[in-house]
């Protein structure tokens, strides 16, 4: 039997060449020109990054909304919980980046955020100078490095299978909707790219002419954004993930009952 899921026929597509492309195709402008009118604009919460960053929160929000509600594989309660915790989480985030909608309607900036937000806007992440903004990203470092990369890499060295398919780990029970949230090794190249996201400016400056054209581009400053929009993509790689896993193994198992 073909075990590769029929969400995904080619993950190699999915997961490594789709994100690179998703990554490169800002870059682009810094060549061609438009960066600073349509990439990362200032202010930069208009930008290509920026929105690009919401839409990909939002979709895998949404997303994870469909999980909770669909029967495929006949989840439990404590899956469908967990995703919705991850969709609502996935949603505020992408609020969180368009400041509740003031980006597009422009409504004005409550006087407390005035007085307490970094940009003076209407959102929480910029408060403090930037402080829970920081936290969040750590939080995306430790996510990324450990979900998408460690633990992957664990399963394979155990040669547990696919997204913890079996019945335990060294004699100790998994519940049967935890499998799921264990990526295969197919998401180590989307973690690379959010965890280095910010590699492609030291190398355009060691190229002739590389360091003007960082700075003439603010580049240089604002190329934390990247960060966030590659996590972004990373979020919904991983919904995408869980659903694959999920199709996975609801085939396998539907084998052996032959």
């Amino acid at each position: 039997m073909n075990t590769n899921t029929d969400i995904i026929s080619k993950p190699w597509i999915v997961f490594v060449v789709a994100p690179l492309a998703i990554f490169i195709f800002p870059h682009v402008f810094l060549v061609t020109g438009g960066y600073e009118a349509w990439i990362m604009p200032d202010p930069r919460e208009d930008g290509y990054v920026e929105n690009a960053s919401a839409l990909f929160f939002l979709l895998a929000g949404i997303y994870a909304f469909y999980l909770a509600k669909s029967n495929i594989g006949g989840q439990t309660i404590f899956f469908r919980a967990a995703m919705v915790f991850f969709g609502l989480t996935a949603v505020w985030v992408c609020l969180e980046e368009i400041s509740y909608g003031q980006h597009f309607i422009g409504y004005s900036t409550p006087d407390w955020f005035l007085a307490h937000n970094k940009n003076r806007e209407f959102n929480f992440h910029n408060l403090d100078k930037d402080a829970p903004s920081y936290a969040l990203k750590t939080a995306g470092y430790v996510l990324v490095s450990t979900v998408g990369i460690v633990a992957p890499l664990i399963a394979r060295s155990m040669k547990i299978g696919y997204a913890i398919s079996g019945v335990s780990i060294l004699g100790l029970p998994i519940p049967g909707f935890f499998r799921y949230f264990i990526p295969t090794c197919w998401m180590i190249p989307p973690s690379l790219l959010h965890l280095f996201a910010n590699l492609p400016k030291n190398i355009i400056k060691l190229l002739p002419g590389g360091q003007e054209l960082v700075e003439s581009s603010h580049y240089f400053s604002e190329s934390g954004e990247y960060e966030e929009y590659m996590l972004g993509v990373w979020v919904f790689l991983y919904v995408v993930s869980i659903h694959a896993a999920i199709r996975k193994h609801s085939a396998i198992s539907k084998e052996r009952k032959l």
